[in-house]
């Protein structure tokens, strides 16, 4: 008599924190809550990536820090600035992540100005990556809105802040005034590789 096997395929566990002894192949849904989770990142480990960061992203939620109800106004032209509503999204590993930042700017006085957006790590504005801009033409209210998107190495507990710059017309003259006033924006943070 010829038996018939059944397997039963088993969903990936929801982690809080990746296994410290992986095998190849293995599945896990890394979360922050098991009971209440802001996102789920399901991962598959391949031992034979060449990656240091060998849980690779399949899907899930982006963890998200977002702020549309307090606005900052920069009034200081020709310096970088994380300014005081900027959301901060921190990362729970080390690992290759894609970052997404978004915002609305308002250029409040007419003033002419150049203003950028970046995303630094750790409130330190030298890490920030690429800028994406606008410039505002100085005849009555300007509104833009800005969105970046960049791949990132980051270390476990890495902080993303936003950052601005400000500057007159053209970026070619870093004194002149002109308030930029930042509205609705937020980081979102998905892993590609996971260590």
């Amino acid at each position: 008599m010829i038996e018939k096997v059944t397997t039963l395929a088993v969903p990936p566990y929801r982690v809080t924190a990746l296994p410290l002894a992986p095998v190849d192949g293995q599945m896990v849904v890394l979360t922050d809550s098991v009971a209440s989770a802001t996102y789920n990142w399901w991962l598959v480990y391949n031992a034979a990536s060449g990656s240091a960061y060998k849980w690779e992203f399949i899907g899930g939620t982006p963890k998200v820090a977002s702020n549309y109800g307090s606005a900052d106004a920069q009034t200081t032209a020709g310096t970088w600035q994380v300014l005081t509503n900027s959301p901060s999204c921190s990362v729970p590993n080390a690992g290759d992540y894609w970052v997404r930042a978004f915002e609305g700017l308002t250029n409040n006085t007419g003033i002419a100005n150049s203003a950028y957006m970046g995303v630094c790590v750790n409130s330190v504005v030298a890490t920030r990556a690429a800028e994406p801009g606008t410039n505002f033409a100085g005849t009555g209210v300007v509104d833009s809105n800005l969105y970046l998107h960049e791949p990132r190495t980051l270390a476990a507990g890495n902080t993303l802040n936003m950052c601005h710059f400000l500057s007159s017309a053209g970026g070619t003259g870093m004194t002149r005034g002109g308030t930029s006033g930042v509205r609705g924006r937020g980081i979102e943070v998905v892993p590609r590789r996971l260590g």
